[in-house]
């Protein structure tokens, strides 16, 4: 789900994948 407003808006997409990325991380 919330892949859909990060793929809506194509600024906030690469903080949103990476902050996503790091948290998967984590």
């Amino acid at each position: 789900m919330q892949i859909d407003w990060i793929a809506f808006t194509p600024g906030p997409a690469l903080l949103g994948g990476m902050i996503l990325g790091i948290a998967a991380a984590l």
